[in-house]
């Protein structure tokens, strides 16, 4: 079965930020994670993937900013996922 290509590449847009995850699900073979990017627009239809970090799977999620740090919440079990630093981070 072919995978839902709407799961394995998703973005949110949170506050001023455009964050890009594309999830990597190897079925039995290995664990499933996902790939979390800042998007940054560039001219002529373009655009730039910065790598924020590399998480365990969550099977459901939203994103959200605090002070600097933007913050993957696992919505199935109600916790904090993953935290990425923002400081210093912008698209040129």
């Amino acid at each position: 079965m072919a995978p839902k290509l709407s799961y394995a590449h998703q973005q949110f847009n949170v506050e001023q930020l455009q964050i890009y995850v594309n999830t990597i699900d190897p079925s039995a073979m290995a664990a499933a994670y996902h790939y979390v990017h800042l998007k940054c627009d560039k001219p002529f239809n373009r655009f730039e993937l910065i790598k924020l970090g590399k998480v365990d799977w969550a099977y459901e999620y939203r994103f959200y900013v605090n002070g600097n740090k933007l913050v993957m919440h696992n919505d199935h079990n109600n916790q904090t996922h993953a935290e990425f630093s923002l400081k210093d981070l912008s698209c040129r």
